[in-house]
C-alpha cells in the first residue's frame, strides 16, 4: 500500500530551509559533549591494560603442553610403549588490570609399559597454583617471573620401600610437595616466531610432608629451565 501526503510540505521545508539548518546545527552542538563524555576511553597501543592482556598471552603459550611420547622417554629407567600427559590450565585471575596472573593447573601421567599384555603403571598426579607476574613493559621482549607451589603423588598408599630395601614402583607411596620459581624472558612478535627461555629452582621443602624412604635419595633441590 502507498501512503499518499497532501499535506503542502515541501514549500515548507523550501521556505524555512536556513532555519532548520540552523536548528540542526544547534541540536549538535548540544549533543556533541554529551556523546564524547559517554564514549569510553581507547585503550592505547602502548598502555598498561595492553601490555597485560598481552602478557596473559604469554603465560598461556609458554606454558607446558600435553603430550605423547611413543616409546617411551630418552633416559628412562625402563621401557615403555608409550608415554603421555595432560596438562590443563585454568586461570582464575586473569585481568588487563592487573599484572599479576593465577591459573590453577593439574597434570596427569600415564606410563604403558613395554611388557606381556602391556600393563599400565600407576599415573602420576601433579595438582599446584601458579601465579605469574611481569616485570616490564616491553612484549616483543618479555621478562616474567613464575612462582609454583605444587603437590606430586601416585595415589597409592603400599610401603614405599621392599623388604629388601628397593622402591616399590608399582603399589608404592609416592609424596612429595615442592615450590618453584622460574625466571622468563624471550622475544615475541604477533606475525613471526618467537622465543622462549626459563631458568629456575625448585625447592621440595622438608618442612612439606613426603614419603618414606625419599630422604637422601630423592632430588630435593633441583635446577629447572
Amino acid at each position: 500500500m502507498l501512503w499518499q501526503v497532501d499535506y503542502p510540505i515541501f514549500p515548507f521545508v523550501m521556505k524555512h530551509n536556513s532555519l532548520l539548518t540552523a536548528l540542526l546545527f544547534m541540536s549538535w552542538l548540544w549533543a556533541c559533549p554529551f556523546a564524547c563524555a559517554q564514549s569510553s576511553p581507547a585503550v592505547r597501543p602502548n598502555s598498561t591494560q595492553l601490555q597485560n592482556h598481552r602478557y596473559i598471552e604469554l603465560y598461556r603459550s609458554n606454558t607446558d603442553m600435553s603430550y605423547l611420547s611413543p616409546k617411551g622417554e630418552l633416559g628412562a629407567p625402563s621401557k615403555y610403549v608409550l608415554n603421555g600427559e595432560l596438562i590443563a590450565n585454568f586461570f582464575v585471575l586473569a585481568t588487563r588490570t592487573s599484572r599479576l596472573a593465577l591459573a590453577f593447573t593439574p597434570r596427569f601421567t600415564v606410563r604403558i609399559r613395554d611388557e606381556e599384555s602391556a600393563p599400565v603403571g600407576t599415573p602420576s598426579y601433579r595438582i599446584g597454583l601458579r601465579a605469574f607476574y611481569r616485570l616490564t613493559h616491553q612484549v616483543s621482549r618479555y621478562h616474567y617471573l613464575e612462582g609454583q607451589m605444587c603437590h606430586h603423588s601416585n595415589g597409592q598408599d603400599d610401603d614405599a620401600l621392599r623388604p629388601n630395601g628397593t622402591y616399590n614402583t608399582e603399589t608404592g607411596d609416592f609424596a612429595t610437595n615442592y615450590l618453584q620459581g622460574l625466571y622468563h624472558w624471550g622475544t615475541y612478535h604477533r606475525h613471526h616466531y618467537g622465543t622462549n627461555y626459563n631458568l629456575g629452582i625448585r625447592w621440595h621443602a622438608p618442612f612439606f610432608h613426603h614419603s618414606e624412604g625419599l630422604k637422601d635419595h630423592y632430588g630435593f633441590t633441583r635446577l629447572v629451565g
